[in-house]
């Protein structure tokens, strides 16, 4: 009897050994596998995190000369890039063409239900969008920025520091925009002619710098 229970829990070690060693054996050829396909990389090889200078650095193209060299006779701004994030050239740079151009003056944006709307119409155009406010809450600033590096949107977001606005009044003028008030943006009273019309516009957030090309 004790014979073969010795047996039993003899055979029983044995095959729970084969059992481990086959599931290791089969985990290696699955990793070896994943790391022959195309397009895959082996997973303990990638970093727990990206620093923000990683995550820009390398990705995106130097400005072009050509763009470069209009800037010293161009109208600068007292606007800054919202965020770094929307950088579309190497240098933290942001640069629209043809952009619509949405001025709104003593607006702090708070809810993207406030601007979903002139989105959505601008996407659906397919016409890149040059919003110019006072300033924007945290969610709605993470959102643009997320939509923006999603591809869902070509925008360029430029804010106003001062408390006097002179940058947004200066924008306007140079670009034919209707300043908007807020109470007309939450009725979605925005109606074409209140868009102006840029060339080119260019702008960092580090540091505040814009200028634009009517």
């Amino acid at each position: 009897m004790g014979t073969t229970a010795q047996g039993f829990w003899l055979i029983l070690g044995v095959g729970l050994v084969l059992l481990i060693v086959a599931a290791l054996v089969d985990r290696r050829d699955r990793i070896r596998k994943e790391r022959s396909r195309p397009g895959t990389t082996d997973p303990t090889a990638t970093p727990d995190y990206v620093l923000k200078a990683e995550l820009s650095s390398g990705t995106l193209p130097p400005l072009p000369p050509a763009i470069a060299v209009q800037e010293s006779d161009a109208p600068h701004l007292a606007l800054r890039l919202l965020d770094d994030r929307l950088a579309t050239y190497s240098g933290g740079n942001s640069v629209v063409y043809d952009a619509a151009v949405l001025v709104l003056p003593n607006v702090a944006i708070s809810d993207m239900r406030e601007v979903v709307r002139v989105l959505q119409r601008s996407a659906a155009a397919d016409k890149p969008l040059l919003l110019a406010v006072f300033t924007v809450a945290s969610t709605v600033h993470e959102t643009l920025v997320a939509n923006h590096l999603a591809g869902k949107l070509t925008l360029q977001v430029l804010c106003d520091d001062d408390e006097a606005q002179a940058g947004l009044q200066q924008l306007a003028q140079l670009s034919g925009a209707t300043p908007l008030s807020y109470a007309e943006l939450i009725a979605d009273d925005v109606p074409p002619e209140v868009y102006g019309q840029l060339a080119l516009s260019v702008a960092t957030a580090d540091p505040p710098r814009a200028w634009v090309v009517k």
